[in-house]
């Protein structure tokens, strides 16, 4: 059931795999589409419905990652917060009329150091040997 993907664990070699093919296909739906399709309004419903798809597998695959080093599923959110402070700090912006875009660079060169640290030590440190609260060992 699609409300159970986030449940158990999943080992380093799975998440790593889902990670880099989720890398690469977003990378290719994004560079490889001509600018004239992509200012289409049937293709930014598609771009959006396929990033939110794609965002809530990647988050359940992560969460079944942290179980697997005994972590609570609730760390994933240590991922979203950068990216809530980038997207509210860039509408701020907007709104005040700041055309000088350093500020919202840093904050999305800030929000990839995070998450990839993040990403690195979940694509690094070993699962647990044995079962835990979350499930089997995989």
């Amino acid at each position: 059931m699609i409300t159970d993907l986030h449940k158990g664990r999943v080992g380093r070699a799975r998440f790593s795999i889902t990670i880099i093919i989720a890398e690469i296909l977003y990378e290719l739906m994004l560079f490889s589409v001509p600018e004239s399709v992509m200012e289409t309004g049937y293709f930014l419903k598609l771009y959006y419905l396929t990033l939110a798809v794609a965002t809530y597998y990647i988050t359940c695959v992560t969460i079944r990652r942290l179980h697997d080093i005994d972590w609570s599923g609730y760390v994933v959110v240590i991922l979203f917060v950068p990216i809530m402070i980038m997207t509210i700090g860039g509408a701020l912006f907007q709104l005040l009329g700041y055309e000088n875009l350093s500020v919202t660079i840093i904050a999305a060169l800030i929000t990839k150091i995070i998450s990839l640290c993040l990403v690195i030590l979940l694509m690094c440190k070993s699962g647990q040997k044995n079962d835990n609260q979350f499930g089997p060992m995989v």
